[in-house]
């Protein structure tokens, strides 16, 4: 986010994830200046007191050699050096969830609803080859590398004004909560909000996991 101060919802816009027009695509040009290029059209389009734009920083998401290419120091380094002055971190602890969201998205092709779901998708995960967004591990491994890359995400940011939301403590049952962390956080007063996204899976891991014994087993 840049330059947050005190304002009105006029001052305040968010662009979205803006490089995810550019994911599972070859770019041959130099990645910092892809990245501010980028940037400054979404910011630029967007002229506010406050801009934000969101970036999954996993190393196979929009960091990945198929989007912008970067590692995540050089990546933060980069948004430093554009302004960027605070960040908010959205971690989300049900990695299970995560996955079954990333199988059944890839399958159905989609992401988010505007309908609450009526019946579960079935599906089968593979406990000792999971594939998902761009790496093939064990999901015991998978695990392991997203708190691995959380923990060092945290360790890169100390020192920078950040805050810290989970979708289970500050969405799940209550997005107002996320919300008025983030009006807190930039300083900006808080709007009358109308949540119209359900969650897409909501249902029992029994219900929508084949094999839920076999991973049950290996995540034990």
């Amino acid at each position: 986010m840049r330059d947050p101060v005190i304002s009105n919802e006029i001052s305040v816009k968010k662009a979205g994830e803006i490089f995810e027009d550019y994911t599972h695509t070859e770019n041959p040009v130099d990645k910092a200046d892809f990245v501010k290029k980028i940037y400054y059209r979404e910011c630029n389009h967007k002229v506010t007191r406050i801009f934000g734009f969101e970036t999954k920083y996993l190393p196979q998401q929009h960091l990945s050699h198929k989007c912008i290419n970067m590692e995540l120091g050089n990546y933060l380094s980069l948004l430093r050096k554009l302004n960027v002055t605070k960040f908010i971190v959205l971690h989300g602890k049900n990695y299970l969830r995560y996955v079954i969201s990333l199988r059944v998205g890839a399958k159905t092709k989609t992401w988010h609803s505007r309908q609450k779901a009526t019946s579960p998708k079935k599906l089968r995960i593979d406990v000792n080859n999971l594939w998902a967004e761009l790496r093939q591990l064990s999901i015991l491994k998978f695990f392991q590398s997203i708190d691995k890359e959380y923990e060092k995400l945290k360790s890169l940011l100390s020192g920078n004004d950040t805050l810290y939301l989970t979708y289970e403590d500050d969405i799940l049952q209550n997005p107002g909560i996320a919300y008025r962390k983030v009006c807190h956080f930039l300083s900006v007063r808080e709007e009358a909000q109308d949540i119209e996204l359900q969650r897409t899976n909501p249902f029992a891991y029994e219900e929508m996991i084949l094999n839920f014994e076999e991973v049950e087993s290996a995540l034990k």
